[in-house]
């Protein structure tokens, strides 16, 4: 029974560290869409923050977060930047 309490313990560790949470923010900084996902690493979690803009119109940046921990901050490649 112990050992299966501890590779349960070790399964929701391991599932903690690879959870991110993706916010889509706008131009304003309001947080317009969440999205939350157990990946691999990093760069993982960076390609599917990009692919966020592909299903969501909205959002100028995807943050992504794991845990406390800001990874990256992307920004929508096609937005555009008003000037004066």
């Amino acid at each position: 029974m112990r050992a299966g309490r501890q590779v349960e313990e070790t399964r929701d560790r391991m599932l903690e560290d690879y959870t991110y949470t993706f916010i889509g923010v706008g131009a304003g900084g309001d947080p317009l869409f969440m999205d939350i996902a157990a990946l691999e690493g990093d760069e993982a979690a960076l390609r599917h923050g990009r692919r966020l803009f592909e299903i969501h119109d909205s959002g100028l940046v995807v943050e992504v977060w794991r845990g406390i921990a800001l990874v990256a901050k992307l920004p929508r490649q096609d937005a555009v930047v008003r000037t004066g």
